[in-house]
């Protein structure tokens, strides 16, 4: 797999953290034992001492090692979050808060003096004197953002909203008891109400999802991450990268690639919160089953697998699709755009045939779970054939 930068830079700092197998970086022992990487502000200070002092020669991959390592302990210092950009030797570091880019920093025009000057170039952006500094020698901790803001919105919203939020089982789900999707429409309530929002990308979906047409509400499977630092292109390479697998041959595969490929082959086979193998992207990456519910989409059908989920790991094991009646009015905007360039409707139009369709299916899915309502409906449905049969005579 091809990682991008940012993916790269993750797995980089989650390596030297936990201490495990880089996987996109070739460093050698002898480099790991001449730095420090305990995440604390003296590890700069001796960084910028041995590179200023030093005549050891240190390849690219140590190089952007290092440059890993200093802009992630920067922004720890300032709890800013970092996005890596770029490639090809031109790269940006880009720090933000929940609200704005606070510093857009280019790195790597010339590797090696760029390394050497990054300290200094960023404690002079972030005004940080680092001898001064009254903790040392505490390891910085990296706190990941959790959105809480629609939750106001969720206050906000009508009983009659907040009902229809709470998702019904669909027919084709009713008839089979053993499904263990059942359990997630009981939680959807606490998801809505204390989960937090979160970058997720779709694996496989069925196709119905993507058509227009189709009024059923499917399940799919999606991979995130709890720490919400990985971007929409980090989530795609892996994405494309895990897709894969169900086509190659079994004997191409390690054993973690051969089980989960077996997973994503059978389409029914539920994951909930399920951790990918390190060994599989050297990451601890999320995969689980969601339920796309079309009501939950502005267009009433997926247009990309680029989605944002709601999730409350300390308290449940499922998430759920964060619902387009809480996105921002430009996030709805920028989707309708899209499906108007997918050929698709930019807002959903209820023909009278989905309605009918949609009606018998919640009918059906009524008598199926509640067989003592058959009678009713039954009588129902005859009531409303005479009197058409009246009004046609």
């Amino acid at each position: 797999m091809t990682a991008p930068i940012n993916f790269q830079a993750i797995q980089t700092i989650y390596a030297l953290e936990h201490k495990k197998d880089f996987f996109y970086l070739r460093v050698s022992p002898f480099f790991l034992t001449q730095f420090n990487f305990d995440f604390c502000i003296q590890s700069l200070l001796d960084i910028q001492t041995g590179l200023l002092h030093s005549h050891t020669y240190w390849d690219e991959d140590e190089l952007r090692c290092l440059a890993f390592y200093i802009v992630e302990i920067f922004a720890r210092i300032k709890a800013y979050n970092i996005i890596w950009e770029g490639d090809f030797g031109d790269y940006h570091a880009v720090f933000s808060d929940q609200e704005q880019v606070i510093l857009n920093l280019a790195i790597f025009e010339d590797l090696e003096q760029s390394v050497v000057d990054l300290i200094f170039n960023l404690s002079q952006e972030f005004n940080i004197d680092l001898i001064k500094e009254t903790d040392l020698t505490t390891p910085l901790r990296f706190k990941a953002t959790k959105s809480t803001k629609h939750l106001e919105k969720v206050t906000n919203l009508t009983t009659k909203q907040k009902q229809q939020l709470y998702t019904k089982k669909p027919a084709w789900l009713v008839s089979q008891q053993r499904d263990s999707l059942h359990d997630y429409f009981e939680k959807i309530p606490t998801l809505l109400e204390r989960g937090y929002k979160a970058k997720a990308h779709i694996v496989q979906a069925n196709q119905l999802l993507f058509n227009p047409d189709s009024i059923e509400s499917c399940p799919a499977e999606v991979v995130f991450d709890l720490q919400n630092r990985l971007t929409y292109t980090d989530l795609k390479s892996i994405i494309n990268y895990l897709f894969d697998l169900r086509s190659r041959a079994p004997e191409t595969l390690n054993s973690d690639e051969r089980r989960y490929a077996s997973h994503l082959n059978h389409e029914k086979d539920r994951c909930f919160f399920y951790q990918l193998p390190y060994e599989l992207l050297g990451y601890p990456l999320r995969s689980s089953t969601i339920f796309i519910d079309r009501s939950y989409l502005p267009t009433r059908s997926l247009i990309t697998g680029e989605i944002e989920i709601l999730l409350n790991p300390e308290k449940i094991r499922y998430v759920m699709l964060y619902p387009s009646i809480l996105w921002e009015a430009e996030k709805i905007n920028e989707w309708k755009a899209l499906a108007q360039a997918e050929n698709e409707s930019p807002l959903p139009k209820f023909k009278l045939k989905h309605s009918i369709l949609q009606v018998f299916a919640n009918i059906k899915a009524v008598c199926v779970e509640h067989p003592i309502w058959t009678f009713f409906v039954l009588m129902f449905v005859i009531k409303i054939m005479a009197a058409i049969a009246k009004t046609i005579e």
